[in-house]
């Protein structure tokens, strides 16, 4: 999670006490070996075809009052 903390003297003109903004990403990429080459790192190694691999991203903004 990247995270950034607002300084209070710019919070403190909105009207709170502390305010901070937050990203956060998964599965953003896969890292497979040498011996994956050529096959589906999304299979279950019987030939089957699993769920993909989703990538998930996150925003929070969080308010103290």
């Amino acid at each position: 999670m990247l995270n950034y903390l607002i300084p209070a003297n710019l919070v403190r003109r909105m009207g709170t006490k502390n305010l901070s903004v937050g990203f956060t990403m998964y599965n953003i990429f896969t890292i497979a070996s040498k011996e994956m080459k050529g096959q589906d790192p999304e299979t279950d190694g019987v030939g089957t075809t699993a769920l993909p691999i989703t990538r998930q991203y996150a925003f929070s903004l969080n308010a103290g009052f």
